[in-house]
Protein backbone atom coordinates (compact mmCIF):
# COMPACT_ATOMS: atom_id res chain seq x y z
CA UNK A 1 0.00 0.00 0.00
CA UNK A 2 1.41 3.28 -1.38
CA UNK A 3 1.00 6.56 1.13
CA UNK A 4 1.13 9.80 -1.41
CA UNK A 5 1.16 13.48 -0.59
CA UNK A 6 0.15 16.14 -3.12
CA UNK A 7 1.31 19.46 -2.76
CA UNK A 8 -0.97 21.70 -5.05
CA UNK A 9 -1.35 25.61 -5.56
CA UNK A 10 -4.44 25.22 -7.09
CA UNK A 11 -7.88 24.48 -5.99
CA UNK A 12 -8.83 20.91 -6.49
CA UNK A 13 -12.27 19.79 -6.15
CA UNK A 14 -14.67 20.65 -8.14
CA UNK A 15 -11.75 20.53 -11.02
CA UNK A 16 -12.66 23.90 -12.57
CA UNK A 17 -9.79 24.70 -15.71
CA UNK A 18 -6.72 22.95 -17.02
CA UNK A 19 -4.18 22.85 -13.72
CA UNK A 20 -7.14 21.52 -11.80
CA UNK A 21 -8.49 19.01 -14.12
CA UNK A 22 -4.85 17.47 -14.91
CA UNK A 23 -4.45 17.53 -10.64
CA UNK A 24 -7.66 15.34 -10.10
CA UNK A 25 -6.72 13.24 -12.75
CA UNK A 26 -3.54 12.42 -11.13
CA UNK A 27 -5.02 11.77 -6.91
CA UNK A 28 -8.09 9.77 -8.78
CA UNK A 29 -5.69 7.17 -10.01
CA UNK A 30 -2.87 7.48 -7.30
CA UNK A 31 -6.05 6.65 -4.51
CA UNK A 32 -6.02 3.16 -6.08
CA UNK A 33 -2.55 2.83 -4.66
CA UNK A 34 -3.38 3.78 -0.96
CA UNK A 35 -4.34 6.82 1.15
CA UNK A 36 -3.81 10.14 -0.51
CA UNK A 37 -3.46 13.51 1.89
CA UNK A 38 -3.90 16.84 -0.47
CA UNK A 39 -2.04 20.15 0.46
CA UNK A 40 -3.64 23.06 -1.51
CA UNK A 41 -2.04 26.08 -0.46
CA UNK A 42 -3.88 28.85 -2.67
CA UNK A 43 -3.04 32.28 -4.06
CA UNK A 44 -5.37 35.30 -2.70
CA UNK A 45 -7.43 35.22 -5.69
CA UNK A 46 -8.64 31.58 -5.18
CA UNK A 47 -12.18 31.24 -3.47
CA UNK A 48 -11.75 30.89 0.38
CA UNK A 49 -14.20 28.78 0.24
CA UNK A 50 -13.35 25.18 -0.76
CA UNK A 51 -15.38 22.06 -1.36
CA UNK A 52 -13.07 19.09 0.21
CA UNK A 53 -12.22 16.17 -2.67
CA UNK A 54 -14.00 12.95 -2.12
CA UNK A 55 -12.27 10.15 -0.50
CA UNK A 56 -9.11 11.40 0.09
CA UNK A 57 -7.57 10.52 3.94
CA UNK A 58 -6.54 13.88 4.85
CA UNK A 59 -7.22 17.70 3.20
CA UNK A 60 -5.99 20.97 4.47
CA UNK A 61 -6.37 24.31 2.38
CA UNK A 62 -4.22 27.21 3.36
CA UNK A 63 -5.56 30.61 1.34
CA UNK A 64 -3.29 33.49 0.28
CA UNK A 65 -4.85 35.76 2.67
CA UNK A 66 -4.01 34.06 5.52
CA UNK A 67 -0.50 33.98 4.33
CA UNK A 68 -0.14 37.36 3.71
CA UNK A 69 -1.62 38.23 7.57
CA UNK A 70 1.07 35.74 9.01
CA UNK A 71 4.12 37.57 7.11
CA UNK A 72 6.08 39.51 8.99
CA UNK A 73 8.12 42.60 8.27
CA UNK A 74 10.89 41.04 7.45
CA UNK A 75 9.28 38.59 5.43
CA UNK A 76 7.48 41.65 3.44
CA UNK A 77 10.74 43.11 3.13
CA UNK A 78 12.37 40.03 1.66
CA UNK A 79 9.41 39.84 -0.74
CA UNK A 80 9.76 43.48 -2.37
CA UNK A 81 13.49 42.96 -2.98
CA UNK A 82 12.58 39.11 -4.40
CA UNK A 83 15.01 40.36 -7.50
CA UNK A 84 18.08 40.45 -5.23
CA UNK A 85 17.41 37.19 -4.30
CA UNK A 86 18.83 34.33 -6.74
CA UNK A 87 15.97 32.11 -7.08
CA UNK A 88 13.68 34.92 -5.93
CA UNK A 89 10.04 35.65 -7.16
CA UNK A 90 6.95 37.98 -6.26
CA UNK A 91 4.57 34.81 -7.60
CA UNK A 92 6.21 32.19 -5.81
CA UNK A 93 6.40 34.52 -2.65
CA UNK A 94 2.85 35.08 -2.60
CA UNK A 95 2.59 31.20 -1.61
CA UNK A 96 4.97 31.14 1.42
CA UNK A 97 5.31 31.76 4.89
CA UNK A 98 7.44 30.09 7.65
CA UNK A 99 4.13 29.13 9.40
CA UNK A 100 3.02 27.17 6.45
CA UNK A 101 6.12 25.36 6.25
CA UNK A 102 5.91 23.94 9.25
CA UNK A 103 2.59 22.91 9.34
CA UNK A 104 3.88 21.11 6.28
CA UNK A 105 6.41 19.65 8.23
CA UNK A 106 4.35 18.53 11.09
CA UNK A 107 2.04 17.02 8.14
CA UNK A 108 4.38 15.28 6.73
CA UNK A 109 6.02 13.75 9.61
CA UNK A 110 2.47 12.61 11.01
CA UNK A 111 0.76 11.19 7.53
CA UNK A 112 4.65 9.55 6.22
CA UNK A 113 4.18 9.40 3.04
CA UNK A 114 5.90 7.32 0.50
CA UNK A 115 5.56 9.57 -2.12
CA UNK A 116 5.16 13.25 -2.24
CA UNK A 117 4.65 14.62 -5.68
CA UNK A 118 4.63 18.57 -6.12
CA UNK A 119 1.98 19.96 -8.73
CA UNK A 120 3.04 23.79 -8.42
CA UNK A 121 6.87 25.36 -9.62
CA UNK A 122 5.32 28.54 -7.58
CA UNK A 123 4.91 25.87 -4.36
CA UNK A 124 9.46 25.68 -4.60
CA UNK A 125 9.92 27.41 -1.67
CA UNK A 126 8.41 24.38 0.52
CA UNK A 127 11.06 21.89 -1.12
CA UNK A 128 13.66 21.80 1.29
CA UNK A 129 10.27 21.07 3.85
CA UNK A 130 9.49 18.20 1.37
CA UNK A 131 13.37 16.68 0.98
CA UNK A 132 13.60 16.41 4.77
CA UNK A 133 11.18 13.27 4.72
CA UNK A 134 11.96 9.91 3.67
CA UNK A 135 9.59 9.62 0.69
CA UNK A 136 10.45 10.07 -2.74
CA UNK A 137 9.79 13.46 -4.98
CA UNK A 138 8.02 14.03 -7.92
CA UNK A 139 7.74 16.85 -9.77
CA UNK A 140 4.86 17.23 -11.84
CA UNK A 141 6.01 19.73 -14.81
CA UNK A 142 2.69 20.56 -16.02
CA UNK A 143 4.89 23.40 -18.49
CA UNK A 144 8.24 23.93 -19.08
CA UNK A 145 7.64 27.04 -17.44
CA UNK A 146 11.38 28.93 -18.82
CA UNK A 147 10.11 28.14 -22.24
CA UNK A 148 6.72 29.72 -21.89
CA UNK A 149 8.09 32.33 -20.56
CA UNK A 150 10.34 33.31 -23.38
CA UNK A 151 7.37 32.67 -25.57
CA UNK A 152 5.03 35.26 -23.74
CA UNK A 153 8.27 37.58 -23.62
CA UNK A 154 8.90 37.24 -26.77
CA UNK A 155 5.06 38.66 -27.64
CA UNK A 156 5.84 41.87 -25.73
CA UNK A 157 5.93 45.58 -27.05
CA UNK A 158 6.63 47.36 -25.04
CA UNK A 159 10.28 48.12 -23.77
CA UNK A 160 9.79 47.75 -19.41
CA UNK A 161 7.40 45.30 -20.05
CA UNK A 162 9.93 43.05 -21.80
CA UNK A 163 13.09 44.05 -19.33
CA UNK A 164 10.80 43.15 -16.25
CA UNK A 165 9.72 39.55 -18.23
CA UNK A 166 13.38 38.97 -19.38
CA UNK A 167 14.37 39.29 -15.47
CA UNK A 168 11.44 36.95 -14.18
CA UNK A 169 12.20 34.62 -17.12
CA UNK A 170 16.03 34.14 -15.77
CA UNK A 171 14.29 34.22 -11.98
CA UNK A 172 12.05 31.60 -13.63
CA UNK A 173 15.17 28.86 -15.49
CA UNK A 174 17.29 28.98 -12.13
CA UNK A 175 13.80 28.39 -10.16
CA UNK A 176 13.08 24.90 -12.69
CA UNK A 177 16.90 23.80 -12.84
CA UNK A 178 16.82 23.86 -9.43
CA UNK A 179 13.21 21.72 -8.79
CA UNK A 180 14.05 19.62 -11.95
CA UNK A 181 17.92 18.76 -10.28
CA UNK A 182 16.52 17.82 -6.42
CA UNK A 183 13.39 15.58 -7.71
CA UNK A 184 13.75 11.59 -7.41
CA UNK A 185 10.79 11.88 -10.71
CA UNK A 186 9.95 14.51 -13.36
CA UNK A 187 6.33 14.41 -15.04
CA UNK A 188 5.91 15.79 -17.87
CA UNK A 189 2.72 16.29 -20.20
CA UNK A 190 3.77 15.23 -23.75
CA UNK A 191 6.87 13.89 -25.00
CA UNK A 192 8.05 17.26 -26.68
CA UNK A 193 8.20 19.02 -23.16
CA UNK A 194 10.45 15.72 -21.86
CA UNK A 195 12.64 16.48 -24.82
CA UNK A 196 12.66 20.17 -23.81
CA UNK A 197 13.61 19.82 -20.49
CA UNK A 198 16.70 17.31 -21.57
CA UNK A 199 18.11 20.08 -23.57
CA UNK A 200 17.60 22.51 -21.15
CA UNK A 201 18.78 21.47 -18.05
CA UNK A 202 20.19 17.76 -18.77
CA UNK A 203 17.73 15.53 -17.14
CA UNK A 204 18.50 11.86 -17.86
CA UNK A 205 15.68 10.46 -19.75
CA UNK A 206 15.02 7.47 -17.38
CA UNK A 207 13.88 9.68 -14.64
CA UNK A 208 11.18 11.10 -16.80
CA UNK A 209 8.03 10.42 -17.10
CA UNK A 210 5.08 10.82 -19.90
CA UNK A 211 2.17 11.49 -18.10
CA UNK A 212 -0.24 12.98 -20.94
CA UNK A 213 -3.33 14.91 -19.33
CA UNK A 214 -6.30 13.27 -19.87
CA UNK A 215 -10.52 13.66 -19.14
CA UNK A 216 -12.72 11.63 -17.82
CA UNK A 217 -15.14 11.18 -20.81
CA UNK A 218 -18.45 9.97 -18.45
CA UNK A 219 -18.85 13.34 -17.21
CA UNK A 220 -19.82 14.51 -20.50
CA UNK A 221 -21.97 11.80 -21.26
CA UNK A 222 -25.09 14.24 -20.94
CA UNK A 223 -23.91 16.60 -23.20
CA UNK A 224 -23.06 14.04 -25.74
CA UNK A 225 -26.46 12.72 -25.12
CA UNK A 226 -28.37 15.75 -24.67
CA UNK A 227 -29.50 15.49 -21.34
CA UNK A 228 -27.40 18.75 -20.06
CA UNK A 229 -29.53 21.90 -20.58
CA UNK A 230 -28.03 25.19 -22.46
CA UNK A 231 -27.80 27.89 -20.03
CA UNK A 232 -31.11 29.66 -19.49
CA UNK A 233 -30.00 32.81 -20.16
CA UNK A 234 -28.75 32.41 -23.93
CA UNK A 235 -31.36 32.14 -26.49
CA UNK A 236 -31.62 29.17 -28.45
CA UNK A 237 -31.79 30.03 -32.75
CA UNK A 238 -27.54 30.89 -32.66
CA UNK A 239 -24.74 29.46 -33.62
CA UNK A 240 -22.11 29.96 -30.66
CA UNK A 241 -18.41 29.72 -30.70
CA UNK A 242 -17.31 29.15 -27.71
CA UNK A 243 -13.60 29.14 -25.66
CA UNK A 244 -13.34 28.18 -22.08
CA UNK A 245 -10.28 28.87 -20.21
CA UNK A 246 -8.54 30.45 -16.84
CA UNK A 247 -7.99 34.05 -18.55
CA UNK A 248 -5.29 35.60 -15.79
CA UNK A 249 -3.20 33.50 -18.00
CA UNK A 250 -1.41 35.92 -20.28
CA UNK A 251 -1.75 33.11 -23.82
CA UNK A 252 -5.33 32.39 -23.23
CA UNK A 253 -6.14 36.34 -22.79
CA UNK A 254 -4.26 37.06 -25.89
CA UNK A 255 -6.46 34.16 -27.25
CA UNK A 256 -9.55 35.96 -26.47
CA UNK A 257 -8.37 39.28 -27.52
CA UNK A 258 -7.93 37.63 -31.45
CA UNK A 259 -11.38 36.12 -31.14
CA UNK A 260 -12.96 39.63 -30.01
CA UNK A 261 -10.79 42.09 -32.52
CA UNK A 262 -10.32 39.75 -35.44
CA UNK A 263 -12.23 36.44 -35.89
CA UNK A 264 -15.51 36.96 -34.19
CA UNK A 265 -16.09 40.34 -36.59
CA UNK A 266 -15.50 38.89 -39.62
CA UNK A 267 -17.33 35.31 -38.91
CA UNK A 268 -20.13 37.40 -37.75
CA UNK A 269 -19.89 39.63 -40.59
CA UNK A 270 -21.35 36.54 -43.02
CA UNK A 271 -22.73 34.77 -40.30
CA UNK A 272 -25.24 37.41 -38.42
CA UNK A 273 -26.57 34.86 -36.01
CA UNK A 274 -23.56 33.88 -34.71
CA UNK A 275 -22.83 34.47 -31.15
CA UNK A 276 -18.99 34.18 -29.58
CA UNK A 277 -19.11 32.55 -25.58
CA UNK A 278 -15.65 33.24 -23.31
CA UNK A 279 -15.94 31.37 -20.52
CA UNK A 280 -13.73 30.92 -17.54
CA UNK A 281 -12.33 32.86 -14.43
CA UNK A 282 -10.75 36.35 -14.56
CA UNK A 283 -12.01 37.64 -17.86
CA UNK A 284 -9.83 40.86 -18.72
CA UNK A 285 -11.02 44.53 -19.10
CA UNK A 286 -11.08 44.30 -22.52
CA UNK A 287 -13.25 40.92 -22.76
CA UNK A 288 -15.81 42.73 -20.61
CA UNK A 289 -15.71 46.29 -22.36
CA UNK A 290 -16.13 43.94 -25.66
CA UNK A 291 -19.00 42.54 -24.08
CA UNK A 292 -21.22 45.59 -23.22
CA UNK A 293 -20.24 47.11 -26.55
CA UNK A 294 -21.77 43.92 -28.28
CA UNK A 295 -25.70 44.43 -27.50
CA UNK A 296 -25.48 40.47 -26.60
CA UNK A 297 -23.14 39.24 -29.33
CA UNK A 298 -20.27 38.47 -26.68
CA UNK A 299 -21.15 36.82 -23.61
CA UNK A 300 -18.23 36.94 -21.27
CA UNK A 301 -19.31 34.20 -18.02
CA UNK A 302 -16.61 34.34 -15.35
CA UNK A 303 -16.11 31.76 -13.36
CA UNK A 304 -18.70 28.96 -13.50
CA UNK A 305 -19.71 26.06 -11.04
CA UNK A 306 -19.85 23.97 -14.80
CA UNK A 307 -19.17 24.24 -17.98
CA UNK A 308 -21.24 21.48 -19.46
CA UNK A 309 -24.01 23.39 -20.30
CA UNK A 310 -22.11 26.27 -22.41
CA UNK A 311 -20.36 22.88 -24.27
CA UNK A 312 -24.19 21.60 -24.90
CA UNK A 313 -25.15 24.83 -26.92
CA UNK A 314 -21.49 25.59 -28.36
CA UNK A 315 -21.93 24.89 -32.19
CA UNK A 316 -17.64 24.66 -31.91
CA UNK A 317 -14.42 25.71 -29.67
CA UNK A 318 -12.32 27.69 -31.03
CA UNK A 319 -9.03 28.05 -29.47
CA UNK A 320 -6.34 30.58 -31.04
CA UNK A 321 -3.63 29.68 -29.23
CA UNK A 322 0.10 31.75 -30.49
CA UNK A 323 1.77 30.58 -27.33
CA UNK A 324 1.77 28.20 -24.20
CA UNK A 325 2.94 24.97 -22.57
CA UNK A 326 1.58 21.46 -21.96
CA UNK A 327 -1.27 19.84 -23.38
CA UNK A 328 -4.40 21.67 -23.88
CA UNK A 329 -7.12 19.80 -21.52
CA UNK A 330 -9.96 22.02 -22.60
CA UNK A 331 -9.27 20.52 -26.17
CA UNK A 332 -9.73 17.29 -24.60
CA UNK A 333 -13.34 18.48 -22.94
CA UNK A 334 -14.44 19.46 -26.50
CA UNK A 335 -13.64 16.06 -27.89
CA UNK A 336 -14.96 14.24 -24.93
CA UNK A 337 -18.23 17.01 -25.36
CA UNK A 338 -18.38 15.66 -29.37
CA UNK A 339 -18.02 19.67 -29.88
CA UNK A 340 -16.09 20.12 -33.28
CA UNK A 341 -12.76 21.72 -32.75
CA UNK A 342 -10.79 24.71 -34.35
CA UNK A 343 -7.54 25.37 -33.16
CA UNK A 344 -3.69 26.04 -34.13
CA UNK A 345 -0.41 24.00 -34.21
CA UNK A 346 0.14 25.36 -30.74
CA UNK A 347 -2.96 25.25 -29.64
CA UNK A 348 -2.89 21.06 -30.08
CA UNK A 349 0.88 20.61 -29.04
CA UNK A 350 1.23 17.77 -26.95
CA UNK A 351 -2.05 16.14 -28.24
CA UNK A 352 -1.32 13.06 -30.32
CA UNK A 353 -3.66 13.07 -33.15
CA UNK A 354 -4.76 13.76 -37.25
CA UNK A 355 -5.94 17.65 -38.23
CA UNK A 356 -8.44 17.02 -40.53
CA UNK A 357 -9.67 13.79 -38.73
CA UNK A 358 -10.34 15.08 -35.01
CA UNK A 359 -9.65 18.87 -35.20
CA UNK A 360 -9.18 21.76 -38.26
CA UNK A 361 -5.98 23.19 -38.04
CA UNK A 362 -5.60 27.35 -38.53
CA UNK A 363 -3.10 28.78 -37.60
CA UNK A 364 -3.52 32.88 -38.42
CA UNK A 365 -6.67 34.84 -38.09
CA UNK A 366 -7.23 34.56 -41.40
CA UNK A 367 -7.54 30.80 -41.45
CA UNK A 368 -9.37 30.44 -38.46
CA UNK A 369 -12.28 32.46 -40.12
CA UNK A 370 -12.16 30.32 -42.71
CA UNK A 371 -12.17 27.02 -41.12
CA UNK A 372 -14.80 28.30 -38.57
CA UNK A 373 -17.06 29.63 -41.27
CA UNK A 374 -16.82 26.25 -43.15
CA UNK A 375 -18.04 24.05 -39.59
CA UNK A 376 -20.70 26.71 -39.27
CA UNK A 377 -22.43 25.23 -43.05
CA UNK A 378 -21.15 22.39 -43.32
CA UNK A 379 -22.70 19.73 -40.89
CA UNK A 380 -21.69 16.42 -42.42
CA UNK A 381 -18.26 17.93 -41.45
CA UNK A 382 -19.15 18.68 -37.90
CA UNK A 383 -20.57 15.15 -37.39
CA UNK A 384 -17.62 13.55 -38.63
CA UNK A 385 -15.22 15.90 -36.64
CA UNK A 386 -17.57 15.06 -33.38
CA UNK A 387 -18.01 11.44 -33.72
CA UNK A 388 -13.87 10.72 -35.02
CA UNK A 389 -12.21 12.89 -32.12
CA UNK A 390 -14.77 11.52 -29.18
CA UNK A 391 -13.59 7.66 -30.02
CA UNK A 392 -9.79 9.01 -30.13
CA UNK A 393 -9.80 10.74 -26.84
CA UNK A 394 -11.90 7.66 -25.74
CA UNK A 395 -8.98 5.30 -26.40
CA UNK A 396 -5.90 7.65 -25.79
CA UNK A 397 -6.42 10.08 -23.48
CA UNK A 398 -9.67 9.07 -20.76
CA UNK A 399 -8.98 8.70 -17.70
CA UNK A 400 -9.77 5.02 -17.46
CA UNK A 401 -6.77 4.65 -20.44
CA UNK A 402 -4.39 7.07 -18.49
CA UNK A 403 -4.87 5.46 -15.05
CA UNK A 404 -2.55 2.35 -15.57
CA UNK A 405 0.45 5.16 -16.74
CA UNK A 406 0.35 7.23 -13.59
CA UNK A 407 -0.08 4.33 -11.47
CA UNK A 408 3.58 2.72 -12.62
CA UNK A 409 4.98 5.95 -12.67
CA UNK A 410 4.37 6.26 -9.17
CA UNK A 411 5.09 2.64 -8.32
CA UNK A 412 8.00 3.12 -10.52
CA UNK A 413 9.74 6.30 -8.49
CA UNK A 414 9.49 4.16 -4.99
CA UNK A 415 11.12 0.75 -6.96
CA UNK A 416 14.20 2.83 -8.02
CA UNK A 417 16.92 3.46 -6.01
CA UNK A 418 17.65 6.96 -4.50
Amino acid sequence: MLRTLFLTGKPIYPPMGGAALRNWQNITAVKALGPVAVVAILSRRAPRQQEVPPDVALWQSIHGDDIAQQRHILRKLEKKLWWLRPYGHWWADDFYSGRVAWQLQQLVQDFKPDVIILEELWLHRYLPVLLQSSARLIYDAHNVEFSLRQAIEQNLSDFRDRLEATLLSRKVRAIERRVIGQVDQLWTCSKQDAQLIQRLYGRPPSSIQVVPNGIDTRFYAGVRSREIASPPHLPEGCQYLLFTATFSYQPNAKAAEILIEAIFPAVQATHPNTRLLLVGDAPTPLMRHAARLSQGAITVTGRVADVRPYLAIATLTVMPLQVGGGTRLKILEAFAAECPVVTTEKGVEGIVGYPGTHWLQANTADEIIVAVSRLLVDDTLKNRLRQAAYEWVQTQYSWQALTPIIQAATADVVNTSP
